[in-house]
C-alpha cells in the first residue's frame, strides 16, 4: 500500500517527545492539501521541520522569524566564505541523461535514541537513505532502518514552482553566481514567511544533494554565510572524517541550533545536524556520493508503485 504523507513524516521525522494535537494535525493536513509539490525532494527531517514550523506559525497567527540582532560570529563567517571559495574551484559533476546522482546517507549513525512520532528511536537508527537523482530531478530512494525494515520510494520532478523542494539539477543550474544574489533570490521564491529557516533548509539541501555546478555551490555556501552563522570549530564526522563544523542559531523554542560539516579541503557536505541544550539530538553524515550509470533495478521496481510528488 502507498504510504500517506501522514506515514512518510511519522516514519521519518524525529521530535523530541511530540505532542498530541488535533489543531496542529488539521493545520498540517490543511498544508499538504493546498501545497501540490508536497516537498517531495528534501529529506524526510526536513520536510518535517518545515511544515510543522508552517502548522506552529499559522497557529500562532505569525511567522517563525529570527531575532532582529543576530548572533554572528565573524570568525565562523570567514571560514564559511573559505569553504564556498574551495566549492567554487572544484570540478563540475554534470548530470546528463542517462546518468544519475548517487548519495548515501547514514542518520544518527551512533544509534542515539529519542523519540520521534509513534515509535522510539532505537526501533529505527541508524538508519540508511540511499538515493538516485536523474538529470531531470527524478529521484528513486531506498531506506533501511536499524530494525531491518526496508521502504522504496519515487520522486517525480515536478515543474519549477519555488518550493522548498525545488533542487532539481535545472533549476540549481540557473541559480545566480553572486552568493548575496543567490539568497535575494530564494527569499523571493520562497516568499517571506517564516524569517531565515525556509531560507536555510533550502540552501542546506541544494549544497547536500552535490550536483550544483561549481559557481553555483560557491555561491551556495556564500550565501549560507550570510545567514545566523554562531560559530566554527574543527571537528569530526559522526564516522570520523575531519570536518569543519559551522553553526547556526534558530528562533525556535529550546535553543536548537543546528550545523553542518565541511571537508575543509574539497569543500564536500559531510554531516548536518541539531543541537538542544548542548546535546546533538539527530546527524545526517553523507557517506557516499558520486555519478553512476544505471538506478539497481530493484529499487526501480519496488519505487515504482509508490511514487511520491
Amino acid at each position: 500500500m502507498t504510504p500517506t504523507p501522514a506515514d512518510l513524516l511519522a516514519r521519518h521525522a524525529p521530535v523530541l517527545d511530540p505532542p498530541d494535537d488535533p489543531a496542529l494535525d488539521a493545520v498540517l493536513a490543511r498544508s499538504l492539501t493546498q501545497d501540490p509539490a508536497r516537498l517531495p525532494v528534501l529529506p524526510p527531517r526536513v520536510r518535517r521541520r518545515v511544515l510543522v514550523g508552517a502548522a506552529v506559525a499559522a497557529l500562532t497567527g505569525g511567522a517563525v522569524a529570527l531575532p532582529a540582532v543576530l548572533r554572528r560570529d565573524d570568525a565562523a563567517v570567514q571560514a564559511l566564505q573559505r569553504i564556498a571559495r574551495t566549492a567554487g574551484s572544484r570540478p563540475a559533476t554534470p548530470l546528463t541523461p542517462g546518468r544519475f546522482m548517487h548519495l548515501v546517507t547514514i542518520d544518527n549513525p551512533d544509534g542515539r535514541e529519542f523519540w520521534i512520532t509513534g515509535s522510539p528511536g532505537r526501533d529505527v537508527y541508524p538508519r540508511r537513505l540511499e538515493s538516485w537523482t536523474a538529470a531531470d530531478g527524478t529521484i528513486w530512494r531506498h531506506d533501511t532502518e536499524n530494525d531491518g525494515q526496508e521502504y522504496f520510494y519515487r520522486f517525480d520532478h515536478q515543474a519549477a514552482d519555488g518550493s522548498l523542494s525545488d533542487v532539481s539539477p535545472s533549476t540549481l543550474a540557473g541559480l545566480p553566481h553572486d552568493g548575496e544574489e543567490l539568497l535575494r533570490t530564494v527569499r523571493r521564491r520562497l516568499g517571506a514567511r517564516g524569517g531565515d529557516e525556509p531560507p536555510f533548509l533550502y540552501l542546506v539541501e541544494a549544497v547536500r544533494v552535490g550536483y550544483a555546478p561549481p559557481p553555483v555551490q560557491r555561491a551556495l555556501v556564500d550565501a549560507l554565510s550570510r545567514l545566523d552563522v554562531s560559530g566554527a570549530v574543527s571537528s569530526r564526522s559522526g564516522d570520523g572524517r575531519p570536518c569543519l563544523r559551522v553553526s547556526f542559531t534558530t528562533a525556535e523554542p529550546g535553543g536548537r541550533i543546528s550545523y553542518l560539516c565541511f571537508d575543509e579541503a574539497t569543500a564536500e557536505f559531510v554531516e548536518s545536524g541539531d543541537v538542544i541544550d548542548g546535546r546533538t539530538v539527530f546527524s545526517s553524515v553523507v557517506t557516499a556520493r558520486g555519478v553512476v550509470d544505471e538506478v539497481p533495478a530493484e529499487v526501480v521496481e519496488r519505487g515504482a508503485g509508490t511514487p511520491q510528488g
